[in-house]
């Protein structure tokens, strides 16, 4: 749904609320059932909608000089390959508030064999029985096994979501991980992009076992242990937006996580640990300005919040918003704590422009500063399951209490008491995004000043199915349940305060005179409101209601005069004297009068191009 104005004049300084309405069984099963009411909560006007929801529609609403747009996406994926409740990706865009100052990007994804793939959508190896080598890269099958070699359908088989923001993001889902090869007790660590250990991976997850979480697809519930639900799958994919920002009362507390995969190599690890990567960081927590406790100027409220989070956790310079819901969401980034030359060893989110060490032998991937951003999954919450999921944003509370109390040197069984837990909470990841550092002539500020030299905001939009939704709870039958607004419906307010038209008077008035204007000035024989080769023609813009327009020549000659008397806030003048005789070359008196007011004063200089007959 959009608002849009169309009447300034009429627009009033008012709030406002609109609503999915109809049946009072609450039957979402029949859209055609649903109904839009829009009210003015301001003066209690209701304004009702009555044609259904499914049918896009713009209503207008003349006294209030407003707009209202809705409707439903009506342009699902239609292919053979995919369950129909796959979403769709709409759009993937990275912007700038200044855009001629780009400093972010990503780590592009690449098909084939070769460390920059780590996106594994496709086809390419789903029911691979190869070599690790080869079963290194392969894209990933319907639920992951393609390592047993079970011959299943690609998961991503058309690459649908493969380009997302230039191919530098991508679902949870389809995200590669880090794999080991041991060979005569000798284990090696494959240096590819990937934000993930097997462990927690979807590969982990199949509905063979009594695994929590599930397949990527399937639409019903599975029949295991604690009745969870599986979770993340792409049917579950929300549209967000990520914005990096260097107001620091908006940025994110979260979880650090480690990206190295090899315990010899990652700060605070040792071979006797089994699983390194995706764990927290094992470093004190920082402040926002990347103090750590004992260091000059420390703040312990931001450093640990007060104690409560002692270890592994900093602040990721944004935030991130799920546009279905309008929720804060939890977020972690990553660094590799062996790439100090690159950043990995500070637990601040800087990432660098270095893909690859100056001889290509080794992959630095900016110092692996991934960004991971979590659903609010609570109210995907079973009654009868004991599990931990991710709620919305709890400054990374819940994520800390379980990694900082999983013994992830357990039994590597998928249901082992912490590791179910852990594996379970990062189900709720959504989406995955890598970091490089572009435009040497953009450096990152001192984390002091903020870090982010020019907002920047990462925007995802995907379809998703209409439904009755909730934050907390995850039986919707009774509408009326744990204080439900609005029968779990959709529910949406926006203001026109300060839209409104404010009448001048005095000085302020005759402020307003200097808005006026005349475009293009100078004018060389074009502009851009011209329609055709024997159309001249410029604007005067910005004007009152009433006035009068008089233009001389430079000898105090009158050569045209225009009467307004409407409410539009512009005039075209062709160019033309009051005989309807083009004028000449030159410079010109523009003398605007205002009852009232006052008058403005332009000066204005034109070039005429002289009429070709032979090409028109």
């Amino acid at each position: 749904m959009s608002v849009i104005v169309i009447d300034p004049l009429r627009v009033q300084d008012a709030e406002w609320e609109l609503k999915l309405t109809g049946d009072t069984d609450f039957n979402e099963t029949n859209p055609d059932s649903l109904f839009w009411q829009l009210t003015n909560l301001t003066n209690g006007d209701v304004i009702p909608h009555f044609k259904s929801f499914r049918v896009a529609s713009e209503d207008v609403i003349l006294d209030y000089g407003i707009a209202v747009n809705w409707g439903e996406y009506l342009s699902p994926i239609v292919s053979d390959d995919y369950p129909s409740d796959i979403p769709e990706v709409i759009t993937s865009t990275i912007s700038y508030a200044n855009p001629s100052s780009a400093w972010l990007f990503g780590i592009p994804d690449e098909d084939g064999q070769t460390s920059f793939n780590w996106i594994r959508s496709g086809s390419d190896g789903v029911d691979s029985e190869g070599t690790f080598d080869e079963n290194l890269y392969a894209d990933y099958n319907l639920n992951y096994l393609n390592n047993l070699g079970v011959d299943l359908p690609a998961a991503d088989p058309d690459q649908i979501f493969e380009d997302i923001v230039f191919g530098t993001w991508a679902p949870y889902a389809l995200a590669s991980y880090s794999q080991s090869n041991t060979v005569n007790n000798v284990t090696t660590y494959a240096n590819n992009a990937a934000p993930l250990l097997g462990l927690i991976s979807m590969t982990n997850y199949n509905r063979s076992s009594t695994d929590p979480i599930g397949s990527i697809w399937q639409s019903t519930p599975l029949a295991i242990t604690n009745t969870a639900r599986p979770m993340a799958r792409l049917d579950r994919l929300n549209s967000i937006d990520v914005v990096f920002t260097s107001d620091k009362s908006k940025w994110t507390r979260c979880p650090v996580l480690e990206m190295q995969s090899d315990p010899a190599l990652a700060q605070g690890f040792s071979l006797s640990d089994r699983f390194v990567k995706n764990q927290l960081r094992r470093a004190p927590s920082v402040d926002k300005n990347g103090r750590r406790a004992g260091q000059e100027g420390y703040n312990d409220a931001d450093g640990t919040l007060n104690g409560l989070q002692p270890t592994g956790m900093g602040w990721f310079p944004g935030y991130a918003i799920d546009i279905h819901t309008g929720e804060r969401l939890n977020m972690a980034f990553g660094e590799d704590s062996w790439l100090a030359s690159e950043n990995g060893r500070d637990m601040i989110w800087n990432p660098t422009s270095n893909f690859t060490s100056p001889d290509g032998t080794q992959n630095f991937f900016g110092g692996q500063h991934w960004i991971f951003v979590f659903r609010n999954s609570a109210f995907e919450q079973i009654p009868s399951s004991n599990l931990t999921l991710m709620p919305r944003y709890d400054q990374g509370q819940t994520f800390y209490n379980i990694a900082s109390t999983t013994n992830f040197n357990g039994a590597l069984t998928p249901t082992s008491g912490g590791l179910t837990a852990y594996k379970t909470l990062w189900a709720s990841c959504s989406w995955i995004g890598s970091a490089i550092k572009i435009n040497d002539q953009v450096p990152f500020l001192s984390v002091e000043q903020g870090l982010i030299p020019n907002e920047a905001r990462v925007s995802i939009r995907v379809s998703r199915p209409y439904k009755r939704w909730s934050s907390t709870s995850a039986t919707l039958n009774n509408p009326e349940q744990n204080g439900a607004t609005n029968g779990w419906r959709n529910l949406y307010r926006f203001t026109t305060k300060g839209f409104n038209p404010t009448i001048l008077t005095g000085e302020a008035l005759e402020d307003e005179l200097n808005e006026i204007n005349v475009v293009p000035n100078p004018y060389y024989a074009f502009s851009t409101y011209e329609t055709g080769k024997l159309d001249n023609r410029v604007k005067i813009t910005n004007l009152p209601q009433t006035c009068t327009i008089s233009i001389f020549d430079m000898n105090g000659t009158r050569v045209r005069q225009f009467r307004k008397a409407d409410p539009t806030t512009s005039l075209d003048w062709d160019l033309k004297n009051e005989k309807n005789i083009p004028i000449a070359s030159g410079t010109y008196i523009i003398h605007i009068e205002v009852p009232g007011v006052g008058e403005k004063i332009l000066k204005w200089f034109g070039v005429m191009r002289p009429v070709d007959l032979d090409r028109f």
